[in-house]
């Protein structure tokens, strides 16, 4: 009988070539890796591999202050030619893209650098990240924990710096949680505001509760400024489920003087908080 390579073979064949992309004077030393300190948010700035410049770009939470072009990361869903889009799952490996899903046109267009895709939980269907294929991501603050899901990877490397924005996709927390968790800002938009033309999808055609593309960074003031270059872009051009509704500077504005209101659901009468998400219920309150 020939020889068949085994998933688990794909896999760590997968891993391996992933790690081959890196240049070896990019890469962190044995030293390090050997020793992660549970919160690796300080390897960037004691790695000895950055430049002064780089760090000092690498600081920059807010876009706005970058006189240069970003990058972007994608969650490992969105397609980008060239590479494989597997959404964690082993039997997608060697399916290379011919195309880029219309949102990653539409950032390429606006002078973004698409340079990396970001883990995801097999079948996207998880509040962690972790697959047979890539492993498990945890978080950069703490690696004891984990970096949420199923945008995890975003909100993981987000967080670490690597990236100032980059984008995941929601249906029922898959940007909220690991922004969250990872303490960043994300974002679920409305149906139909960011193009989700030819992403890839674990439930494909399932649209009774709609999945959404959304945006994780590290300033609110990020989550204007990439909401407004999307619409500007006009993406209701390209894709017909966007709906043709433009940037309205007036009622931002108007927004921002309003005082919001808002509801809490401490209890349902069937199940109770664990008191970590109780108490930071209780913060969230306070803070508002």
């Amino acid at each position: 009988m020939p020889w068949k390579e085994t998933w688990e073979e794909k896999a760590i064949r997968k891993r391996s070539s992933l790690v081959d992309l890196i240049p070896k004077e990019w890469r962190l030393p044995e030293s390090i890796l050997k020793s992660l300190p549970k919160d690796s948010t300080v390897i960037p700035s004691q790695c000895g591999i950055l430049s002064e410049l780089d760090l000092e770009i690498t600081e920059i939470d807010d876009i706005d202050e970058l006189a240069r072009r970003i990058s972007i990361c994608f969650k490992d869903q969105f397609n980008i030619k060239g590479v494989e889009t597997t959404m964690g799952y082993v039997g997608y490996l060697g399916d290379i893209l011919e195309y880029n899903s219309i949102l990653v046109d539409c950032v390429l267009s606006l002078g973004a650098v698409v340079y990396v895709k970001t883990t995801v939980p097999q079948t996207l269907m998880l509040a962690e990240t972790r697959s047979n294929l890539l492993g498990v991501t945890v978080n950069p603050r703490n690696r004891e924990l984990s970096c949420g899901g199923s945008s995890g990877g975003e909100g993981s490397l987000v967080a670490l710096k690597g990236s100032i924005c980059g984008f995941g996709t929601d249906i029922g927390g898959s940007v909220r949680t690991p922004a969250a968790v990872n303490g960043i800002y994300g974002l679920r938009p409305t149906e139909g505001r960011f193009p989700y033309g030819l992403v890839k999808n674990s439930l494909e055609r399932q649209e009774s509760v709609s999945s959404v593309v959304g945006p994780i960074t590290r300033s609110l003031a990020n989550v204007r400024t990439i909401l407004k270059a999307i619409m500007e872009a006009k993406p209701w051009l390209v894709d017909p489920k966007v709906h043709n509704i433009r940037w309205r500077e007036d009622m931002f504005q108007e927004s921002q003087a309003a005082k919001l209101s808002f509801g809490v659901i401490r209890f349902d009468h069937h199940v109770h908080l664990s008191p970590p998400v109780q108490r930071a219920i209780d913060m969230a309150v306070t803070a508002l």
